[in-house]
């Protein structure tokens, strides 16, 4: 978005009155807004939850190749892939919600909605019982869930209250007032991360995957029957 001859000149006129010591921060140098966000209410886009986990994966990388530091974008990663792992558990969940069973499918209007909870156990218990009963045990144990499991429990550990990785304190219950963080400094296996979070989102995508693709054929199935 280009500036209008009048915006120029006021911008210009500001500029002069900068003292000449402070020209070189550049926190002094005025320049304009140009709007950020087009169409405010429209939809996010279906691959919200993707998004997170590349940012994290693309990150790891990062620090594993040497491009940065761990201490300087490993909390991003940290935090971007726990909030992935809530959101793909969400989308699990959610999805074994379309099931009654592996062959039938739940009414649309009765579909329960997301669970408003940031607590992984909450979130993984729910998948370990949920999963099974409706698509088979053997099903579920053919995926890498011992993997996956060991993953959301050191994230649930280290970071319980969906706080810890975010702010410089947090609130590990309702009840508690905010208190900080008095544990040595975070540490964290950079490599380690970066196969937790790509063969994590293997699991859980295929895990997903496989629950939409069983209501789909669910679907088909019914429709066919309906139109005998």
């Amino acid at each position: 978005m280009e500036m209008d001859e009048e915006q120029e000149k006021t911008l210009a006129k500001e500029q002069d009155e900068i003292p000449a010591e402070m020209i070189r921060q550049s926190g002094h140098h005025k320049i304009p807004f140009e709007q950020i966000f087009y169409n405010e209410d429209g939809h996010i886009p279906q691959g919200l939850i993707d998004d997170y986990y590349a940012a994290a994966r693309t990150i790891a990388e990062r620090i594993v190749n040497g491009q940065t530091r761990g201490e300087e974008e490993g909390i991003a990663a940290l935090f971007l892939f726990r909030h992935y792992l809530e959101l793909a558990l969400k989308s699990g969940i959610y999805h074994l919600g379309w099931l009654v069973s592996k062959d039938k499918n739940v009414p649309q209007e009765e579909r329960a909605d997301w669970l408003e909870t940031h607590d992984l156990a909450r979130l993984w218990h729910t998948v370990g019982v949920q999963f099974p009963s409706k698509m088979g045990t053997d099903s579920f144990n053919s995926f890498d869930v011992h993997f996956v499991e060991k993953c959301v429990a050191e994230f649930h550990r280290v970071d319980s209250s969906g706080q810890r990785l975010r702010y410089f304190s947090e609130r590990k219950d309702r009840n508690q007032s905010l208190v900080r963080d008095r544990l040595k400094t975070l540490a964290a296996s950079w490599p380690a991360l970066r196969i937790a979070i790509e063969h994590t989102h293997a699991v859980l995508e295929d895990m997903d995957t496989y629950v939409a693709e069983t209501h789909g054929l669910n679907d088909e199935w019914e429709s066919e029957m309906g139109s005998f």
